[in-house]
């Protein structure tokens, strides 16, 4: 029974009004700025408190309980969701978008994605052209599909912050995050694109064969994103496209 509530009755009260025990309403009560009566779980009348102080103590309590927990159920809020992925890396520093403009030939995938799991067999020999637009980068990826050279246009855009970019890509699992972590332009370039928060880790050299040490460090990104060799595909070294004809580009800047 709920401490400082009277709902015993006996027959001698019969006919008369009920007695309503003030500490208890004080106490499940308050007042509003306006004056008005206002219950910590819900706001009722002076007969929903009379009604309650007329039940039997057992079940006068565990209704108490109940209001309770369902004022803390309202009260409970969800928890804030996990940071994504990309938002712990860090662009490299003082990134210049004027130097990391031009052709880059893509040497290395590593992600979780099952689908690039799947069809890691059909990978084609990919390269990438960049060219600065302001703080923005429009960028050219060209690849074979059934033997036939595509291109496809994409826009890198500002985000505010050098080196980290927004590219708003087909399809419904939303934008891609881009982030350029290291670099130094003349020969490797490492990039982190999010995707539904899936984070995949990209290698690009200038030219091929990529050295070991611009390996190794791929390695030690791949490593630092906790994907491991598994999750890594390599592309073939041979067989790019340098150009698309007119039927064979997809524009994703004008849609």
């Amino acid at each position: 029974m709920c401490k400082g509530m009277s709902t015993s009755h006996t027959g001698s009260h019969v006919g008369k009004k009920p007695k309503v025990n003030s500490d208890f309403v004080h106490r499940t009560w308050r007042q509003s700025p306006a004056g008005k009566c206002r219950a910590k779980v819900r706001c009722a009348g002076p007969v929903t408190v009379a009604a309650v102080t007329m039940l039997p103590p057992r079940t006068a309590s565990l209704l108490t309980l109940l209001l309770a927990v369902g004022s803390l159920g309202q009260r409970a809020q969800r928890p804030p969701r996990p940071p994504s992925p990309i938002s712990a890396i860090q662009p490299t520093a003082n990134f210049d978008a004027q130097r990391f403009s031009g052709t880059w030939f893509l040497v290395a995938v590593a992600s979780a994605c099952r689908s690039l799991q799947e069809q890691g067999h059909r990978a084609e020999a990919t390269t990438l052209h960049v060219t600065p637009q302001g703080a923005a980068m429009a960028v050219s990826t060209f690849r074979k599909l059934d033997g036939i050279c595509w291109q496809v246009r994409q826009l890198y855009g500002d985000t505010g912050l050098p080196g980290r970019f927004l590219l708003q890509a087909r399809g419904a699992r939303g934008a891609v995050d881009v982030v350029v972590g290291e670099t130094d332009y003349r020969g490797f370039a490492i990039l982190y694109l999010e995707r539904a928060r899936q984070l995949s880790v990209k290698l690009y050299a200038r030219s091929l064969p990529v050295s070991e040490s611009f390996l190794s460090v791929f390695e030690q990104r791949v490593q630092g994103a906790n994907l491991t060799e598994d999750h890594t595909l390599f592309f073939p070294k041979y067989g790019f496209c340098e150009a698309a004809d007119q039927f064979h580009v997809l524009d994703e800047v004008r849609r």
